[in-house]
């Protein structure tokens, strides 16, 4: 069906990603289909109700285990810059506040959570053991990788 079709992008530098747009957040059978083989998702919006499309975006791109980047329109605000990375280092760019007109470079991580995706899962497990026996973990700062996660080749 015309205008019913995802795209996997894939760049020598940044890697492999797709663009959204604001309701395709809300059906899961792309977001499904894309597990694994994406680091990048970027989406733009006209949306009104920033706090759900927020939240809408933070379980995408955790379930996806990747970078989002969320732009939504400057009239109502809301755009952000994530990674799963844990704690206060996961979200690397938030801009809040309606009639903004603004343009923002910032750098994001791309080999490092290719990594993550790949060994994540190996090196949460190690960490966990690491805490359990009493001696320091080698983590790297990124989120284990959600259930079920699993990285798939990259295309060449």
């Amino acid at each position: 069906m015309k205008g019913r079709r995802w795209y996997r992008f894939l760049h020598p530098k940044w890697g492999d990603f797709t663009i959204a747009i604001c309701s395709d957040l809300l059906d899961t059978a792309p977001w499904r289909s894309l597990r694994g083989e994406l680091l990048h998702a970027f989406t733009v919006a006209f949306n009104k109700d920033v706090n759900l499309y927020e939240s809408l975006t933070w379980v995408r791109a955790y379930e996806n285990f990747v970078n989002v980047v969320m732009v939504n329109h400057g009239r109502y605000g809301g755009s952000f810059l994530w990674t799963p990375r844990r704690q206060h280092e996961r979200e690397i760019a938030r801009l809040r506040g309606s009639d903004l007109l603004l343009i923002v470079d910032v750098d994001v991580p791309v080999t490092d959570l290719l990594e993550a995706q790949r060994n994540g899962v190996n090196k949460a497990v190690d960490a966990a053991a690491c805490y359990w026996a009493g001696s320091q973990s080698d983590s790297t700062g990124f989120k284990a990788p959600p259930t079920g996660f699993a990285r798939r080749a990259l295309a060449q």
